[in-house]
């Protein structure tokens, strides 16, 4: 084949630079093979080679190419943070653009065809885009990763992956079967038919077509009409079960799956009160620096072994009534009774005859009457704060929160809060 080359060159006097032209054995180690040479020079033989872009080794594997988008993204993600900084208060927004046009290409850059399911360098690739996440949100380690995925409405990184490789699937079939990508492909899927246990591409687009319940299209070897939405949905289908799952088995969220059914971008996120935003999220996602909260990281002294501090003890420290949680803060706390009174005063004019929460019947100014009291119906409560959790009350309760957080903080309760990166 290289002295067909050669004689190519030669035809249409082009010069083959050899000492750019590198050599790759693709294959288990110890493989006989000789030497490779070119018009009587030796093609060095290497281990990696870039080519478009991309690190091929010899052992077919991809992860000093995985290594290699995580360190540019790592990068980016960095340069965009201090972006922010430099520029001042930005949006949620503008944030979440900065991560989709400067961060995230570089994690997603030829996936359409790195055949491998799952390793630990994808793994630090979902890491880090939860660790954006956390920088858009405002919040710290502590927020649940299914809480940042839900708010921002995010797909994960693997279910992007899937999508990519699916749509590149659909234009390989739209392909003429003399394209040598196609001629490629069906060499692959041949092979992948005839010994299923061999690892190739075609193997695991079956995979994730069979996962994703679209199998009908493999067998087909068709993707009909608008494949892309098609692919899009049922990927998107397949992440919101993974997302509910995951989830499911974390005491944080056990309000936030009420509050919020599928993941999505939220309407409090657009709002310019960075700090308020900041603590709705904290509030929904089960971080919010109340006792309940905070008395996980004390503890006390039991037969000389120092133990966390039980639910029960993490008392409110201004009214020493019960548990600091979010409903005691914003419903029962007669603390911030008078802020909580102008505040719901407000709301009740703004939405007159307004019904909150999952009973119809219960009217906002007749709860208004009750708060402030230890006794308030907990019905009524709980209906109350699925209203201000979510939908048209998360405005209100923004600036409801940062109004309580000012008289915490004269009455320092709160001397500091855990610093976030901006």
């Amino acid at each position: 084949m290289l002295d067909a080359v050669h004689g190519f060159c030669r035809k249409f006097r082009i010069q083959l630079n050899v000492k750019k032209t590198k050599v790759v054995v693709f294959g288990k180690k110890g493989t006989n093979h000789s030497a490779i040479y070119y018009n009587g020079r030796r093609i060095k033989e290497v281990d990696v080679y870039k080519y478009l872009g991309l690190l091929f080794q010899d052992g077919g594997g991809w992860a000093k190419q995985k290594g290699k988008m995580l360190r540019k993204a790592r990068r980016a993600l960095a340069l965009a943070r201090g972006a922010v900084v430099r520029g001042g208060n930005m949006s949620s927004r503008g944030k979440q653009a900065l991560w989709t046009a400067l961060v995230r290409p570089h994690l997603e850059y030829g996936v359409e065809v790195m055949c491998t399911l799952g390793d630990e360098k994808w793994g630090d690739l979902e890491l880090l885009q939860r660790k954006a996440g956390r920088w858009i949100l405002g919040c710290d380690n502590r927020l649940p990763n299914e809480a940042i995925t839900g708010e921002l409405g995010w797909l994960s990184l693997h279910a992007r992956r899937v999508f990519l490789a699916l749509s590149f699937w659909g234009k390989i079939l739209a392909m003429p079967k003399d394209r040598w990508v196609r001629r490629v492909y069906e060499q692959s899927r041949r092979t992948h038919e005839a010994r299923p246990h061999v690892k190739n591409w075609a193997q695991i687009v079956h995979l994730w077509l069979r996962n994703i319940g679209l199998e009908d299209h493999w067998i087909r070897q068709d993707t009909g009409d608008a494949w892309k939405t098609t692919a899009r949905a049922a990927v998107e289908l397949a992440d919101q079960r993974s997302w509910r799952a995951g989830s499911a088995g974390k005491s944080k969220l056990r309000d936030y799956r009420r509050w919020k059914a599928l993941p999505g971008w939220e309407r409090y996120l657009d709002s310019r009160d960075e700090q308020g935003r900041r603590r709705l999220t904290k509030a929904r996602g089960g971080i919010l620096e109340v006792s309940e909260e905070t008395g996980r990281w004390e503890r006390i002294s039991v037969q000389g072994k120092q133990v966390p501090v039980p639910r029960h003890l993490r008392w409110c420290e201004q009214c020493l009534i019960e548990t600091e949680d979010l409903r005691h803060l914003l419903l029962v706390c007669p603390g911030y009774r008078k802020v909580r009174a102008e505040f719901f005063g407000q709301v009740a004019k703004a939405h007159p005859g307004l019904r909150a929460g999952r009973r119809a019947l219960v009217d906002l100014a007749s709860i208004h009457g009750s708060i402030g009291r230890h006794d308030v119906d907990s019905a009524d409560g709980e209906a109350l704060l699925d209203w201000m959790m979510s939908g048209k009350g998360q405005e209100a309760t923004t600036r409801l929160l940062t109004e309580l957080w000012l008289q915490r903080k004269e009455l320092r309760l709160e001397d500091v809060e855990p610093r976030c990166d901006s």
